[in-house]
């Protein structure tokens, strides 16, 4: 089973822009609260990047990014087979890690 989680690509923190939050807020979150505990998977988070996110890069290396409140912050998805990863974060920029993506060796 595919499934996408959302990391933050930029060095730094991420904020949401006032459009991104209204559409949060369109979706049943409450109070300002926008980051439940599963936000990286969550459909809602999902479909607000496809609504914002823009195709940036080169011609040959061409990636999807949502621009956050500055165009210095921005949020990437990647498309994993089942739902195992981690996040290795180094100050503010992650990036996702499957079961696949290490080297095992028997002991």
């Amino acid at each position: 089973m595919k499934n996408r989680v959302l990391y933050q690509g930029s060095y730094g923190c991420f904020e949401l822009s006032d459009e991104q939050k209204k559409f949060l807020d369109s979706k049943g979150f409450k109070n300002g609260n926008y980051y439940p505990i599963n936000w990286r998977t969550d459909k809602r988070w999902l479909e607000m990047f496809d609504k914002f996110s823009e195709e940036v890069g080169s011609y040959e290396n061409k990636f999807i990014v949502m621009y956050g409140k500055h165009k210095y912050e921005y949020l990437e998805c990647k498309e994993i087979l089942g739902d195992k990863y981690f996040i290795r974060e180094y100050d503010g920029s992650e990036a996702v890690h499957t079961e696949s993506d290490i080297e095992w060796i028997d002991v």
